[in-house]
């Protein structure tokens, strides 16, 4: 297989989990957000509404159509360059938030013109017992995130005590298959931030996982206790795949950064299918599971056998969502809050924690992208 065709693969690959990602995100979130817009639960399937869902996916798959023959043009016959994908990548993604905002607006019209929470009581639900019940229980505690420290530890630990043994050149990068294929000089200081790399992976999951615990917890006030089992096990779901992943890639990339430093011998080779099964692992099972979920754990079934009632609604914060993605709410002390268009959490923007949170996790990224390159 040649380059080329190589690049083509990927480029399908990357545009249809684009794709399916943007087109199927309004089933995964909560039923009474629509494209960022708190809706009534018994107005959610008003003709307007669902018009715009079916306008969103024909612009989605429009656009999508468009852009992958525009993208294959530029690809295989006037740059034939991996900096084209990349390219691409930015543009559809700015294209679906451009479409996902018109959804956006025109759900926001028809709810100000039709003033749907004219009759409706906004309640916000609070159960102390649950809440505490989610931040301490549902969640997996951090120590266990130890396990996957210890191994990621190995990766400085080992290579210090054995650099004089090291090969000349420090591999940086690996394929699909555990191959080294970016090289950099040894030095100390390539050692020590090669070895840091899996170390600093595993704390951004670690707090990954403990911003889930401290994120603040909705539940529905038309179906309180429901939504209340529904996110405990959303929040109980994710914390333990985000451990599993952690274990997984710590493992991963000591087992191919050690292997290439020639401190442990593997052949690879013969255990291709299992890091094929790791990589389908890392990249397929959270993307199923999201589908699974929904957001907040809406598309899961409880026991509780719970009527909703339509006299009720939660409360109307769409003033702070902005552009209907974006929390910012200097009056909320959350840090993390759900997302209100597709599944996990977010930052609240208007608390000043987030800020630094923000510029620390970039000045990281960038740190450790460029002090390869500076020690090669």
């Amino acid at each position: 297989m040649n380059d080329l065709f190589i690049m083509n693969l990927m480029s399908v690959l990357v545009i249809a989990l684009l794709y399916f990602s943007f087109l199927l995100t309004p089933k995964m979130t909560r039923k009474d957000i629509i494209f960022g817009i708190l809706i009534p639960l018994d107005r959610a399937k008003d003709k307007e509404i669902e018009a715009a869902t079916k306008s969103y996916y024909a612009n989605i798959t429009i656009f999508t159509v468009v852009m992958a023959v525009l993208y294959f043009i530029a690809q295989n016959i006037i740059f034939s360059s991996p900096a084209v994908l990349i390219v691409g990548v930015f543009l559809i993604i700015f294209g679906y938030f451009f479409i996902f905002l018109r959804a956006n607006n025109r759900v926001k019209v028809y709810k100000a013109e039709n003033n749907l929470l004219a009759n409706k009581k906004q309640v916000v639900y609070v159960n102390t017992e649950m809440s505490q019940k989610l931040r301490s229980t549902a969640v997996l505690s951090v120590y266990w995130f130890m396990i996957p420290a210890l191994i990621a530890i190995s990766n400085l630990i080992l290579p210090l005590m054995k650099y004089e043994q090291l090969p000349s050149k420090i591999g940086i990068h690996w394929n699909i298959y555990g191959v080294a294929d970016n090289f950099i000089e040894k030095s100390m200081g390539a050692v020590v931030t090669n070895g840091m790399v899996p170390l600093v992976l595993v704390g951004i999951l670690a707090f990954a996982n403990y911003s889930i615990a401290i994120s603040k917890n909705k539940i529905d006030s038309a179906q309180p206790m429901s939504s209340s089992q529904k996110l405990y096990k959303f929040k109980r779901f994710n914390s333990i795949m985000l451990f599993s992943i952690t274990i997984l890639l710590s493992s991963l990339i000591t087992l191919f950064n050690l292997n290439s430093l020639n401190i442990i011998s593997v052949d690879l080779g013969k255990i291709t299918p299992l890091l094929i099964v790791a990589f389908v692992f890392v990249i397929f099972v959270p993307i199923v599971l999201t589908f699974k979920l929904g957001q907040g754990g809406s598309k899961l079934k409880t026991p509780t056998n719970e009527e909703v009632d339509n006299t009720v609604s939660n409360v109307d914060d769409d003033i702070f969502w902005k552009l209907g993605s974006i929390y910012y709410n200097p009056n909320d002390p959350s840090l993390f809050v759900e997302k209100r268009f597709g599944v996990g959490w977010t930052l609240n923007f208007g608390n000043k924690i987030a800020i630094v949170i923000s510029v620390g996790l970039l000045i990281l990224i960038i740190a450790m992208t460029i002090f390869p390159i500076i020690f090669s």
